[in-house]
Order: structure tokens, then C-alpha cells, then sequence
């Protein structure tokens, strides 16, 4: 697949992307099956409106800084360790996504502007780092926060907290409101 850049250059994309320079690419409204893109610099890259099934961003070298998946669907998701820092979920169907060790500083998982939310049911934050992340009317039910986690400063106002690990008390979490 060829995909462009707000500055004209065009890219291919194969399923396998790994190491690829492909920031500020516009994958919108695609629909992504099995790509790898571990590894791959995707900074400011946009994802909105996509189906996202089955890809791979788990590598600590995947940046995937300030890259927008706004209203898109992810199913079975890894993004294990990236570099998502500034990344924006609004509106996102992320259930059961894997973000172990991942840095989410600034994030925004809240509802879309159109009144959508995200939904975040048994996603897996274990060792990641949530500060300053926005979950504003999300669906965070069973979310799993385990040992490792640190969790700063989130706005959690009209989110679905059931059975949430980010927001309990735990000895292995580290809190601050």
C-alpha cells in the first residue's frame, strides 16, 4: 500500500514495516491487518477511523508519539513497550489491548467530540506509565494496572471505573489525584 505524508511523499507500507521511517504518514480510515510495525519511527503518523486488527507496535524502539487512532477499532492490539507519549485514543474501541511497560505520558483516551467512547474493557496496563492521561468518559471496566504501574495525575471524571486497576489502591501502584 502507498500512503502520503502532509508534506507529498509517498511511502509503501507492507505488512512487514519493521524499522520503518514513517512519521507523519496518514493511514485514515484503513483498514491495517497483521502489520508489523515494531520497531518503526510513526511519530505524529494518523490512524483515525482505522481497523486495526491483529498489529503489531510492540518493540521499547516503536515511536508512536503524538499518532492519532481516533474512532478507530483495535482488536488484539500490542503495544508493549512503544514510545506513545502524547498519543490521542478519543473515541477508540481498544478492548483488551496489551500496553505493558508502555510510556503513556499526556495521552488522551477520552470520549470523541461526536460523544463516542472509548472503550477500554480488559485492556492491560502492567508496567506502564499513565501520567497526566485523560480517560474523560471512558470505559475503563477491568482494566489490569499490575505490578510496575505508575499512575499520576488522571483525569478519570464520567469513566466507567468497575473493577478498574488503575484507580484502586494497590501496594504495587503508584497514585497521586
Amino acid at each position: 500500500m502507498i500512503v502520503s505524508t502532509p508534506y507529498g511523499r509517498d511511502v509503501e507500507v507492507g505488512l512487514d514495516s519493521r524499522g520503518k521511517d514513517l512519521k507523519h504518514v496518514s493511514f485514515a480510515g484503513r483498514d491495517l491487518r497483521d502489520y508489523d510495525f515494531r520497531g518503526a519511527d510513526l511519530r505524529n503518523a494518523d490512524f483515525t477511523g482505522c481497523r486495526i486488527t491483529n498489529c503489531r507496535f510492540d518493540d521499547p524502539d516503536t515511536d508512536i508519539r503524538a499518532c492519532d487512532f481516533s474512532e478507530s477499532v483495535i482488536v488484539n492490539g500490542r503495544f508493549d513497550g512503544a514510545q506513545a507519549q502524547r498519543t490521542v485514543w478519543r473515541g477508540t474501541s481498544v478492548q483488551r489491548a496489551r500496553f505493558d511497560g508502555t510510556e503513556l505520558d499526556d495521552a488522551d483516551f477520552s470520549m470523541s467530540e461526536a460523544g463516542v467512547r472509548t472503550n477500554m474493557f480488559g485492556s492491560n496496563f502492567t508496567g506502564a506509565i499513565v501520567r497526566r492521561v485523560l480517560f474523560i468518559g471512558a470505559n475503563l471496566r477491568s482494566v489490569i494496572a499490575g505490578s510496575g504501574t505508575v499512575v499520576e495525575d488522571i483525569t478519570t471524571a464520567g469513566a466507567d471505573l468497575a473493577n478498574c486497576a488503575l484507580t484502586g489502591p494497590r501496594d504495587d501502584l503508584s497514585l497521586s489525584a
